[in-house]
């Protein structure tokens, strides 16, 4: 096996097919858990037609019995552990022995697994094979923490680099940065099976302001939205000011996430400083692409704004 990775999906793939080798078994995988969503990270297949980017459902799985410690973490015959002989996943797939290791991040943090499963018994495994594989559990883990926080450093490097791309009125990031980042994140998002939302707001009275105001007072709406909207996103999410009357946030590492609380506290703030906004957000799960999740998020905005519903008046 190779000793030299580039990264987390390079340790993954060289792990899962030496693993193969050594044990067989017909899927190998490495998985994140979210919630009830138990995310196929990468994923060495020949026999249950899985692929890295699948979700399923983590209550369902033996894994989940295997981390509530109900079974053990080798099963050469599933029929023989109550807990995993009634598992709902073995209606799905023709599952009858097992294999899986928790994974943990930072302090301890549950991760997901590094698991096998296959439709043959191997009453041949037993606890004597745990050491090598809780070995290699643990180097999967390794990377993805060193994936993780290099993805912080690499965000907040990006921060002081999108200084050169910043719309001049507002000092916010512009749709060039807007676009790089999306796409950075769109990779990341895959890699780790993150979850992210995208909000959009589009501003209801510039053109009215500037019409009757002139713009001078246009260009004033447009900050006082800017440092409203400032407030009101996390230190993570990246604002940016992507169109003439139009703001966007894109929100990262989000485990856990309500669209419409996100809505309501960027309404909240802008309704505090008197500005009439449509507003909509949208979700993104590892396996939608932003350009999809724009779309969501655009379509909820101009549901808000069908709506009428002004959250200030400039």
């Amino acid at each position: 096996m190779n000793t030299e990775f580039r990264d987390f999906d390079a340790a993954a793939a060289a792990v899962m097919k030496f693993l193969r080798a050594r044990y067989g078994f017909g899927l190998w995988m490495v998985t994140r858990v979210i919630q009830d969503r138990w995310i196929v990270l990468a994923a060495e297949d020949d026999r249950f037609g899985v692929k890295a980017g699948d979700v399923l459902d983590w209550r369902d799985s033996i894994c989940a019995r295997m981390v509530r410690d109900d079974g053990p973490r080798i099963a050469g015959r599933c029929d023989d552990i109550p807990a995993y002989a009634d598992a709902p996943i073995r209606s799905r797939f023709d599952i009858n022995a097992y294999i899986g290791i928790p994974l943990q991040t930072n302090c301890g943090r549950f991760f997901g697994t590094l698991c096998a499963i296959d439709d043959l018994e191997h009453p041949e495994m037993d606890d004597t094979e745990l050491p090598l594989l809780e070995l290699l559990g643990g180097l999967l883990a390794g990377f993805i923490r060193s994936e993780i926080e290099n993805n912080e450093l690499e965000r907040h490097n990006e921060r002081f680099r999108f200084e050169a791309m910043t719309d001049a009125l507002t000092h916010l990031p512009n749709r060039r940065a807007w676009a790089e980042t999306l796409e950075r994140e769109q990779r990341r998002s895959k890699r780790l099976g993150e979850t992210t939302f995208i909000s959009i707001i589009d501003l209801d009275e510039l053109k009215a302001v500037n019409d009757r105001k002139g713009h001078a007072e246009g260009d004033e709406l447009l900050r006082k939205t800017a440092l409203a909207l400032r407030y009101a996103v996390r230190s993570s999410d990246f604002l940016a000011r992507v169109g003439g009357d139009e703001f966007a946030v894109l929100g990262v590492q989000c485990d856990s996430i309500d669209p419409e609380e996100v809505s309501a506290r960027l309404r909240s703030s802008l309704q505090k400083a008197g500005i009439s906004a449509s507003v909509g957000t949208a979700v993104g799960r590892p396996s939608d692409s932003h350009t999809e999740v724009w779309a969501s998020a655009d379509a909820a905005m101009y549901r808000d704004k069908r709506k009428g519903r002004r959250v200030g008046c400039p």
